[in-house]
């Protein structure tokens, strides 16, 4: 009984790998290799490759026959003498401003040798019309225009923008004090662009 050595009944937890276990390991290393290789290539191919740049915008079209288009109609609206059939007083000094306006908006100024006339003128329209409706900006400019504004505290630019007449859009009262006075602001672009021209127009009823 005691002779013979017992049996070891437990099973060895450590086999030898087969040559299937082999191939299945090989597998997982090929797999893992490839998916490590494709996401060294995605880093390298994102870092080498050219930074794309944003596309600056358009510049908008600027031709020199749209300025001298729009001169030529500020000067004929500010030469115009006399008020066509149906148009009132006020019309007619908004049509004025729209010519210094335009004159302004392509970076040109009225001449010394003209400016007195063109006071004289706008003077006597801003009388008439504040005595027709009362407003006190066109009292103010006619005394203004009286002195060309020589020993006047108050700009130019401050009674355009108070003024009832004087077109505040597209900074129309800006270029129109610019045109007079002969000082160009450098918060004003003084390039006119068509399509801006083309809704100047608009604006104007200008075709």
């Amino acid at each position: 009984m005691g002779m013979f050595p017992k049996e070891n009944t437990k099973l060895s937890t450590t086999s030898k790998p087969n040559a299937l276990d082999k191939v299945v390991t090989g597998l997982e290393l090929l797999t893992a290799g490839l998916a490590l290789g494709a996401t060294i290539y995605s880093l390298v191919e994102e870092l080498t490759k050219p930074k794309s740049r944003s596309k600056p915008e358009p510049k908008a079209t600027v031709s020199p026959t749209t300025a001298d288009e729009a001169l030529q109609l500020g000067k004929d609206l500010l030469s115009r003498n006399k008020l066509t059939e149906g148009q009132s007083l006020r019309e007619f000094l908004e049509q004025k401003y729209h010519g210094l306006w335009l004159i302004g908006r392509t970076g040109n100024f009225i001449k010394d040798s003209e400016k007195d006339a063109l006071a004289a003128e706008l003077r006597h329209l801003h009388t008439q019309l504040f005595q027709a409706t009362g407003h006190d900006s066109d009292r103010a400019l006619a005394e203004w225009y009286e002195s060309v504004g020589v020993g006047k505290r108050i700009r130019l630019l401050d009674l355009f923008l108070l003024s009832h007449v004087v077109d505040k859009v597209f900074n129309g009262a800006r270029y129109a004090a610019g045109a007079f006075t002969g000082a160009r602001d450098p918060s004003l672009n003084y390039e006119l662009p068509t399509d801006e021209w083309s809704q100047i127009k608009r604006h104007l009823g200008v075709k």
